[in-house]
């Protein structure tokens, strides 16, 4: 396929709009999603055991659990 049939997206705020659409639609269905179920481990100078309180994109089915992101990359590797 010849480059010049390809349509392309050169509004130069286009990333800027598509990510404020995208915040937009996920605050509005924020209040059916859970909240990341990660604790951060009881150590430290501070005793730990802090929840995350970002919101959960990622469900576990092997633990049923829901995580946001960074933990479930973290907790999926152990």
């Amino acid at each position: 396929m010849s480059t010049r049939t390809l349509p392309s997206l050169s509004h130069p705020a286009f990333p800027q709009v598509f990510r404020a659409a995208i915040a937009q639609e996920v605050t509005r269905v924020s209040t059916q999603l859970s909240l990341c179920c990660y604790e951060s481990p009881a150590e430290g100078l501070c005793g730990g055991g802090y929840p995350c309180n970002e919101i959960a994109v990622v469900h576990d089915v092997a633990t049923e659990l829901d995580y946001c992101w960074r933990h479930y990359q973290g907790v999926r590797r152990g």
